[in-house]
């Protein structure tokens, strides 16, 4: 009896150990799968984020420092992320891995802290992003893709300068030319007078204008449409509602219409103003950044000025038939050459590849 009663509560023993251990390997699988999944997750999100990096929510994202969502599975159950995102210009770290904390070209970095969950478990990845930007040589204040533009100079009130100015607008002491024409530039020259010559300065001389290397505006144009965060109607007069609408030196906007557009007085932005047809200006203007208009483009009437600090681009005669002047300048108008202005607002034309990846539980 005594035997039997031992067998017995060395099997009952046995069978709980078993029994235990057979939970605690599933429970351990259970576990190494959500980890799995959680992981899967985090990496998932970020390619998400890349994506979104290339569309007009960008602004919004980049703004905000984070990006959380969810991602769902084969089954459709729904799972969480969470991404959070600074630039890599300060933190102390060597971001780019070469031995150097924060040195100067770690500005075009951005790091990303992503955590995927899945059943509770939440797994974390560390990665490094490079922006690529769209470079554009501009070489010149104002730049004419058209040899056979036709200008007009009203007043003398008007100013193109190539000489070099920082984002205060305080000349730097380097220069460009004050319009840069795709070609021989003779018949540009033929249209300045001796008067309006001097208000025309940059490398060179006066009136500063010189061939300088042809600028893809398809490209750029195609780009901006797709990039775009804010959209204008064509065929109508507007002006943002309020300041920053249009984008500020803090956060640049691209502003695209696709046709012919009007833009009224006591406007102001920051970024790339782009439009796919002819721009007329009235009254108070300024804008910081890049202009590129596939038309003519015309400032006139109204207002104690306007000014564009950074370039102006312009392919010119979209048909030979329209009775369109490509450079119409009436009034008071700046247009300044700024690099900074140029290099930090054609960044809005960037793209963020991956550069490096810390993985792990608390990677960081």
């Amino acid at each position: 009896m005594v035997a039997v009663l031992f067998f017995a509560i060395v099997s009952m023993a046995y069978i709980s150990a078993t029994l235990s251990s057979t939970l605690s390997a599933k429970q351990q699988s259970r576990y190494q799968v959500a980890a799995e999944r959680a992981h899967e997750i985090a990496e998932s999100a970020v390619h998400h984020l890349v994506a979104k990096l290339a569309t007009p929510q960008r602004v919004a994202i980049l703004a905000a420092g984070e990006l959380e969502g969810e991602v769902r599975g084969n089954s459709g159950a729904a799972h969480d992320y969470k991404i959070t995102i600074w630039s890599a210009a300060a933190d102390g770290a060597d971001n780019d891995q070469d031995g150097v904390a924060d040195e100067a070209d770690e500005a075009d970095l951005l790091e990303i802290r992503s955590r995927g969950t899945f059943d509770g478990i939440t797994r974390t990845v560390r990665v490094t992003l490079l922006a690529r930007y769209r470079e554009a040589e501009v070489g010149a204040a104002t730049y004419l893709d058209n040899a056979d533009a036709t200008l007009n100079f009203s007043g003398n009130s008007f100013r193109i300068k190539g000489e070099d100015h920082d984002m205060d607008g305080n000349p730097t002491g380097d220069a460009v030319v004050g319009i840069g024409v795709s070609g021989d530039p003779v018949d540009v020259l033929a249209q300045i007078s001796a008067k309006e010559a001097g208000n025309i300065t940059g490398a060179g001389g006066s009136p500063s204008v010189a061939e300088v290397t042809p600028i893809d505006m398809a490209d750029l144009i195609e780009e901006g449409a797709r990039g775009a965060n804010v959209t204008l109607t064509p065929d109508t007069t507007t002006s943002p509602a309020s300041a920053g609408d249009w984008g500020s030196v803090g956060s640049p906007a691209i502003v695209y219409c696709a046709g012919n557009i009007k833009i009224a007085g006591g406007s102001a932005g920051a970024g790339l103003l782009i439009v796919d047809g002819n721009l007329d200006i009235s009254g108070n203007f300024d804008w910081v950044g890049v202009i590129i208009v596939r038309g003519g483009i015309r400032f006139t009437g109204g207002g104690s000025g306007k000014r564009l600090l950074g370039a102006l681009i312009a392919q010119t005669k979209l048909d030979d038939s329209e009775d369109v002047t490509d450079l119409d300048v009436r009034g008071t108008i700046d247009i300044l050459f700024s690099q900074q202005a140029v290099n930090k607002m054609m960044a809005s034309f960037a793209t963020y590849t991956i550069l490096n990846w810390r993985e792990g539980a608390n990677a960081e």
